[in-house]
């Protein structure tokens, strides 16, 4: 379940694969920038446009007990200013050429990813941008205030939501023992201090635990050139190792009662690692089952046909988890 790519970076490069003839391939390459950090780049012409990502082990799952939600605050407060710019500067500066750039959070990785022009004014300004936000962040104590309170009013406002209630003890009986398990809530959220989004930082956003992922409309020598510039000023850090899942233990059923017209009906086993020879086999196998939106067995059957259900899908990943913590390893899910 540790992820090594950046999620989206990673999704690009298999629907280019997909996109090629049967007996093509996709030619990535590979290779260790001077920091430490693992680089992978594709190089594509079709579009003048250049993606990339940079992440991090340092998703929920590294959250201390009793501080859950502190990765999420951490990854929101980097995109809050740097040393260099504002918080108002970097938006205006990734507006001003056309650039998107948005957070990646789940329970193995943090980080960013950006799409940019590949024209050179365009692409240096952003790549720049965001190299200058990871690697010196401002984290001011009046936008961590503004922030963190931010982040206790979302959590008090999913704690009255049937589905999140749902997830939320789904995870505590398949990870009663593991951080997978935790949930972002407003005690623990309000127990962090600036220190210590600023000692997490220090200790996960290394570059041993780094990962940049580059796809688009430049040579090889200026992707690794690219790399080199979103990961040189990191500080080594940790490579970030979590303990293993321990095995499922036997079905429990939970039955919350909650003053909805609606049921949630929530099925979950955790898995196998993302290492395991059959991931990508049933990766493909839960896009029939439920994964595929309309198109999927389960809607098909189950709302298309007799109507049962309003929503209902399955996911098998790490980022199917609809609130804002991003945590579900679910098989299965129902809502009615």
């Amino acid at each position: 379940m540790h992820m090594r790519l950046a999620p989206r970076a990673l999704i690009t490069l298999v629907l280019l694969a997909a996109a090629l003839p049967i007996d093509a391939k996709v030619q990535i390459e590979h290779w260790v920038t001077q920091s430490g950090a693992r680089a992978y780049f594709v190089e594509t012409h079709d579009l003048p446009i250049v993606d990339l990502s940079v992440a991090f082990a340092a998703g929920s799952a590294y959250d201390p007990r009793g501080r859950a939600g502190l990765g999420q605050l951490t990854l929101t407060l980097l995109k809050a200013g740097s040393a260099r710019y504002s918080e108002g500067q970097i938006d205006r500066r990734i507006a001003d050429v056309g650039a998107q750039l948005q957070e990646n959070f789940d329970p193995d990785r943090a980080g960013f990813a950006l799409r940019t022009l590949s024209s050179e004014a365009e692409r240096k300004a952003a790549v720049e941008t965001l190299a200058d936000l990871l690697q010196s962040p401002r984290f001011a104590s009046a936008v961590f205030e503004r922030e963190k309170a931010r982040a206790i009013a979302n959590a008090a406002e999913a704690a009255t939501q049937p589905d999140h209630i749902a997830e939320e003890h789904l995870y505590a009986l398949m990870y009663p023992s593991h951080p997978y398990g935790l949930t972002a809530k407003p005690a623990t959220l309000s127990t962090i201090t600036l220190e210590e989004v600023q000692r997490h930082y220090r200790t996960h956003y290394g570059s041993a635990g780094a990962t940049v992922t580059i796809v688009g409309d430049l040579s090889s020598d200026a992707a690794r050139a690219l790399a080199e510039e979103l990961t040189s000023r990191l500080e080594k850090g940790e490579e970030g190792k979590l303990s293993p899942v321990p095995p499922p233990k036997p079905t429990k059923a939970l039955f919350v009662g909650h003053a909805s017209t609606q049921a949630h009906v929530l099925l979950g086993v955790a898995a196998l690692a993302r290492a395991d020879a059959d991931y990508f086999p049933l990766l493909v196998g839960n896009y029939i089952l439920g994964g595929g939106g309309f198109v999927s067995r389960l809607m098909t059957e189950l709302r298309s046909k007799r109507g049962l259900a309003y929503s209902v899908y399955s996911c098998f990943k790490s980022v199917c988890r609809r609130d804002a913590t991003r945590r579900a390893r679910r098989s299965s899910a129902l809502r009615t």
